[in-house]
């Protein structure tokens, strides 16, 4: 691993780590962080986590829809009864430790949502699964969604 912590990362972390790309990360942010540590080891933990879309099913989280439009990708889904529709700018990761995601919104209760899974081993044995997720919300309605959302 590019850098090993023995203990659980935190925001700061995450934003040495992972910063937001400067062009998406004015404003006034929601941001969320879990750990888990699981007795599986890293690479169980990455190949299950790291298939988001399997992960988001088993999550129940909406349907999202994919197409590429104009050499990006764009998608779709419909939460809170309220259609979103975002622009999925290309993902980084190192496979078995870490992703990150960003996604710029055209429509819904986001601007832009900024997501990173990290997976390390500990030292007993097993893992830790961070999940990081940061909103920049659009208005007050949207900040208030979110909120509901994500508990």
């Amino acid at each position: 691993m590019a850098e090993e912590l023995t203990r659980p990362v935190n925001l700061d972390d995450i934003h040495r780590l992972h910063p937001w790309p400067a062009r998406y990360g004015d404003g006034k942010k929601l941001e969320y962080l879990w750990h888990f540590e699981l007795k599986a080891p890293p690479a169980e933990v990455w190949r299950i986590t790291a298939d988001t879309s399997r992960l988001n099913r088993a999550l129940g989280t909406a349907e999202m829809h994919f197409a590429e439009r104009d050499g990006q990708v764009r998608g779709w889904s419909k939460n809170g009864g309220v259609r979103h529709e975002w622009v999925e700018v290309p993902w980084n990761w190192v496979a078995g430790e870490w992703l990150e995601s960003v996604r710029v919104y055209e429509r819904g209760f986001m601007k832009v949502m900024h997501g990173v899974q990290r997976v390390e081993p500990l030292a007993g044995g097993g893992s830790r699964f961070t999940a990081y997720f940061g909103f920049l919300p659009r208005g007050t309605i949207g900040a208030t969604a979110i909120k509901l959302g994500f508990p």
